[in-house]
C-alpha cells in the first residue's frame, strides 16, 4: 500500500506552513515522534495557547489542521485539532467540533487502509459530534455541507467524492476561501 496523495492538489490553502516530509500511515511510513526516522522525532510537542471558537480566523493551529486534512496528512490533521481541542474545555462546542473533525480525519485513515467498519464507526461518531452543535455555521464550516460531504463519500468511497473541508470566511462573498 502506498501512502495518499492529495485529491486535490489545488485546493485552497488556509495557512503558508509547510507540510510535513511525509504522511503518516501505520505499517508504510515511520512514525513521526516514536521512529528514529521520524520527521519530528525528539522535538518536543507544540504548545498552542487557547483562542476562543470566534477567533477561529486567527487560530493557526485548527487552519493548519484543516489545510492537513484537505491535502490527506490525516494522521497529522488529527494531531493539530487535538493539540487546539486540548485547550478547550473539551466537550463545549468547540470541544465537540474539534473531536468530530478528529474522528472523521481517524475515519479517512481507516478507509485507506481498507477498515471500512472502523471508518463508518468514527464517521458515525464524529457527525454525531458535530451535528450536536446549536449553529448551522461554526467556526467557519458550514456543518450541514460538510456533514452531507461524508455521508455521500460512505455511500460511493471513492476519491472524487473526498469530503473537503472549505470555510466560511466572508458573509457577503459565503464561500470566499480568502482570509480576511
Amino acid at each position: 500500500m502506498e501512502t495518499p496523495v492529495p485529491f486535490n492538489p489545488q485546493s485552497p490553502r488556509y495557512t503558508d506552513r509547510r507540510f510535513p516530509a511525509y504522511r503518516f500511515i501505520q505499517g508504510i511510513t515511520p512514525h513521526p515522534r516514536r521512529d528514529p526516522k521520524g520527521y519530528s522525532y525528539g522535538q518536543p510537542e507544540s504548545q498552542i495557547s487557547f483562542l476562543p471558537p470566534e477567533q477561529w480566523r486567527q487560530n493557526e493551529e485548527y487552519l493548519y489542521g484543516i489545510d492537513l486534512y484537505n491535502f490527506n496528512y490525516w494522521w497529522e490533521a488529527h494531531e493539530a485539532w487535538e493539540l487546539v481541542w486540548k485547550t478547550t474545555g473539551k466537550t463545549d462546542d468547540q470541544g465537540r467540533l474539534l473531536q468530530g473533525l478528529i474522528q472523521i480525519s481517524a475515519g479517512m485513515i481507516k478507509w485507506w487502509a481498507g477498515y471500512s467498519d472502523g471508518m463508518r464507526k468514527l464517521f458515525r461518531e464524529g457527525v454525531e459530534k458535530i451535528q450536536s452543535l446549536p449553529e448551522p455555521h461554526f467556526m467557519g464550516l458550514d456543518l450541514l455541507t460538510f456533514i452531507n460531504a461524508i455521508r455521500q463519500f460512505q455511500k460511493q468511497l471513492r476519491p472524487q467524492n473526498y469530503p473537503f473541508i472549505h470555510l466560511f470566511f466572508n458573509k457577503i462573498d459565503k464561500w470566499s476561501c480568502k482570509k480576511l
